[in-house]
């Protein structure tokens, strides 16, 4: 897997333990991505290493972030959706 900076390859590999430990062999891992998605029935969350604070205000020159992305989906197949 190719990181896009130093602190991006730090910070997965200081979570990739985390994961396993917290999910084990229900989390998937990407051999292309850094990322980790951990399916539970129609439901999943993922979890993805970024590089540096994409979307949030440009930091000084010379200091270099990675940003952690959490996302969770649920697809809801019955035919009655309930509205909140």
């Amino acid at each position: 897997m190719l990181f896009e900076s130093a602190p991006q390859k730090a910070c997965y590999e200081k979570i990739r333990p985390w994961m396993q430990e917290l999910f084990g062999d229900k989390v998937e891992i990407r051999d292309d991505l850094p990322i980790f998605i951990i399916p539970r029935g129609s439901a999943y969350a993922a979890v993805e290493v970024l590089p540096k604070n994409v979307g949030l205000k440009p930091r000084p020159l010379g200091r270099l972030y990675a940003m952690l992305k959490t996302e969770a989906r649920v697809v809801n197949l019955s035919k009655n959706p309930v509205a909140t």
